[in-house]
Formats: C-alpha cells, sequence, structure tokens
C-alpha cells in the first residue's frame, strides 16, 4: 500500500484555519484499515512543521493544534477521498517581560507617560500606483499587504503589550479606517495572508461589510496594525496622539505626490517604545519599500 496526497491551508475572515488533506488510494485491503489514523496523524505533524515554516523558515514559532477524526470513512481500491482538518483559532499568548527580547524596553518604558516614538519616511510608490492601475486594485489594499508583508518577517511584530502585560501573537491583521453608509467610520481589521489576491478578497469583503453594516469589527487573538489614509490632502507628516489605550503599531498617510519620474508618499508610522527600538523600526520602513519595490505587475 502505498499514499499520495496534496494538502493545503485557507485563513479565514473569523480567524480560523483550516487545511485539506487529499489521500489517494492505489492499493489497500483490511489489514492496513487500522493503520490508516497513524498516516493521519503522521500528516498532521506535517501540516504543523509546514505552516509553521513557510512563512520564514529561520522563525521558531508556536503552531496550531489539529483537530484529528478519530475514524474515517471506508476506502476502497483506487479511491480518492478528502479530510478537512479544522486547527484552533489563532491565539495571543501572556509571556514573562524579563524571559523575553523586550525585558529591558519593559522596564525602561512601560511606565512612560509618552511611551509612543514617531518616525516619518517617504516611500516611492510609482509602482504600486502602475500595479492598482493595471491589475485593477485599491492602492490602499496594495499598501496594506505590503505593510503586513514588512512586519511578518521582524519578530518584534509579534510581540506587544497591552495594559501592564506583554503578549505573544500567532498572526497579523491590518486594520483600516472605512467610510460608512451613514457618513461615518468604522474600522475594520483585515487578516493579514501572503498570497496576495487572498487578501486582496478579504480586504473587498471586510470592508464592505463594515460600510454596509455601520459596525467595526475586531480581531482581539491577532497583533493588529493599524492604518489611516488620509486622501483628501497631501500630507507631509502625522503625528497621532497617545490615549493610553492602544499601543498598536500605526501608520498614516495622505494623498500622495505625483512629482515628473515618480510618486511620492510620506507616511508616519507610531510605535509603542516596549514593542520594538528605533533600528527594528527603521528596518520595518526599509521592508515596506522593499516589498512595494518587487510586487510583481
Amino acid at each position: 500500500m502505498y499514499l499520495s496526497f496534496i494538502f493545503s491551508s485557507s485563513a479565514r475572515a473569523n480567524g480560523m484555519r483550516s487545511v485539506c488533506l487529499n489521500l489517494d488510494v492505489h492499493c489497500i485491503h483490511l489489514a492496513a484499515l487500522a493503520k490508516i489514523n497513524a498516516v493521519v496523524f503522521a500528516f498532521s505533524r506535517m501540516c504543523k512543521f509546514f505552516l509553521s515554516t513557510s512563512r520564514n523558515p529561520k522563525k521558531k514559532r508556536k503552531v496550531f493544534s489539529l483537530s484529528i477524526p478519530k475514524y474515517l470513512q471506508e476506502w476502497e481500491e483506487n479511491s480518492t477521498f478528502a479530510v478537512e482538518l479544522p486547527l484552533l483559532p489563532y491565539m495571543k499568548t501572556e509571556i514573562l517581560p524579563q524571559e523575553s527580547s523586550r525585558a529591558e524596553a519593559f522596564d525602561l518604558w512601560m511606565s512612560s507617560p509618552v511611551p509612543m516614538v514617531t518616525f516619518i519616511k517617504t516611500l516611492n510608490v510609482s509602482r504600486l500606483v502602475k500595479i492598482s492601475k493595471r491589475r485593477d486594485m485599491k492602492f490602499n489594499m496594495l499598501m496594506c499587504w505590503c505593510i503586513g508583508k514588512a512586519a511578518s518577517e521582524i519578530e518584534e511584530f509579534n510581540t506587544l503589550p497591552v495594559g501592564k502585560k506583554l503578549f505573544h501573537y500567532d498572526e497579523l491583521a491590518v486594520n483600516v479606517i472605512v467610510k460608512n453608509c451613514e457618513g461615518g467610520i468604522d474600522s475594520c481589521d483585515v487578516p493579514f495572508m501572503e498570497d496576495l489576491s487572498q487578501f486582496n478578497q478579504q480586504y473587498l469583503q471586510l470592508t464592505k461589510q463594515a460600510a454596509e453594516s455601520c459596525t467595526s469589527t475586531a480581531m482581539e487573538n491577532s497583533m493588529v496594525i493599524g492604518t489611516s489614509a488620509m486622501i483628501q490632502t497631501e500630507l507631509d507628516g502625522i503625528v497621532n496622539q497617545y490615549s493610553g489605550l492602544f499601543n498598536n503599531p500605526f501608520l498614516a498617510w495622505g494623498k500622495y505626490k505625483r512629482r515628473l519620474f515618480k510618486t511620492k508618499l510620506p507616511v508616519s508610522l507610531q510605535f509603542h517604545h516596549v514593542q520594538m527600538d528605533g533600528a527594528q523600526a527603521a528596518l520595518f520602513l526599509e521592508k515596506v519599500q522593499q516589498e512595494i519595490d518587487e510586487l510583481p505587475f
């Protein structure tokens, strides 16, 4: 008996993720049926490794547990059947600051009355403007994807101080401010996905729902990166107030500036000093520009 299989993972808007397993049975007999659960279990272990390394092979990440069916359907020779294995929701976990890489920063800045730092960088978004028109994608969606992609490559974006505690998050999301049908605004958290087309679908679906329902949505188990686009005018920089309620990193920009050969966009990044230092924040902004430059047409 031998089995060939194909599997894929997909993220959902509610924070759940599932893995689909397709098994091809080339030759099987009754004595082998008792070993099927072992095969599925071995597959689940491989899925855990795949999901933990596919985004960044160099990272050691906490991965999800699979719910494995105890009994499977009857198998027939030369048949194909699929099993969907649901994964647990994305999780956030409280960690001890003293045992984390942010221990010193936590002691220095956690009690600071103004722990937020603001960086301003002018990005070259000429490529995004062209891709937006050529592929019929929203410019703001492309910006959000590049922000999420850059953040996914920096370990500090997996932690966040909340209240007086420090938390580790399994997954990232990007927050979008949406103008609703009543003329007001609502916020919408979009789970980050490395696949641009999937992220685009989620972005369009979730922002439309927020606009039509006039209801904000939040993904409390994800580390959310805030964004705000004020496209009514060109802005050289934005410094946001610190309320003490939200410590999440926040990026804001205005209308992009068309020049003779380039299209420029000043972007402001506000971050909590406990979460990251200036070196990581500067690297993040450089990676945002890199993702923009490398985005395929």
